[in-house]
C-alpha cells in the first residue's frame, strides 16, 4: 500500500456501531441532555453537537469566533450573576468602591494606583473563579464528599491569599503616605 493510503487508513475512524436513542457518536448517551440542563449550550445546539475522536466535548464548542461584543455580553452576564448570588463578591466590590474613593482623596502616585487596582482586580478575579468552581462542583456532585471539600477549600484559600495580598498593598500605601 502506498504511504498516502496508509496515512489515510490510519486517519479513518473505526467502524461505527449503532447508536442508542439520544446518543452522539463517541458521547455518553445523555451528554447532550446533561450539558443542556447545565446551561452549557442550548438544547438546539445540543441536538446538533458533533462529537469527534478527540473527545466527546470536542464538537460542542459553539462559542468560537464570536464578535467581541458577544463575548463581552457573556462576561458581563457572568459578573452580574456572581454579584447577585455571592454576598462576598458584593462585599469585595463595595470595598473596591471605598478604595477608589480613598485613592481619589489621597491622590497617591500612578504606581500606587496601579498596585492597588491590580491587587483589587486579583481579589475580584479569585472570587469569580471560586464562584464558578463552586457552582460547577455543586452541579456535578451535589452530595458532600471529602475531595470536593478540599477543592472548595483550596478555591476559598486562593481568595484569602489574594485578599491578604491586597491588604498588604493597602498597608504599604498607608505607610508610604504617612511617611510623606
Amino acid at each position: 500500500m502506498p504511504p498516502r493510503q496508509v496515512a489515510a487508513a490510519r486517519m479513518r475512524p473505526p467502524a461505527a456501531k449503532p447508536l442508542r436513542a439520544g446518543e452522539r457518536r463517541g458521547c455518553p448517551a445523555d451528554t447532550a441532555a446533561v450539558l443542556a440542563a447545565a446551561g452549557v449550550f442550548s438544547t438546539v445546539r445540543a441536538r446538533y453537537a458533533r462529537c469527534t475522536r478527540l473527545g466527546w466535548l470536542a464538537g460542542v464548542n459553539t462559542q468560537k469566533n464570536l464578535s467581541f461584543l458577544h463575548r463581552l455580553r457573556f462576561a458581563l452576564a457572568g459578573l452580574g450573576h456572581a454579584l447577585r448570588s455571592e454576598r462576598s463578591l458584593r462585599t469585595q466590590a463595595a470595598m473596591l468602591g471605598l478604595v477608589l474613593l480613598a485613592l481619589i482623596v489621597l491622590r497617591p502616585g500612578a504606581l500606587w494606583w496601579a498596585a492597588v487596582l491590580l491587587a483589587s482586580a486579583a481579589v475580584l478575579a479569585a472570587e469569580l473563579f471560586n464562584t464558578a468552581l463552586e457552582a460547577l462542583v455543586d452541579h456535578l456532585h451535589p452530595d458532600q464528599h471529602p475531595r470536593i471539600r478540599i477543592v472548595k477549600d483550596c478555591a476559598a484559600a486562593a481568595v484569602l491569599i489574594a485578599s491578604l495580598g491586597a491588604l498588604a498593598v493597602g498597608v504599604a500605601l498607608a505607610l508610604h503616605l504617612l511617611g510623606r
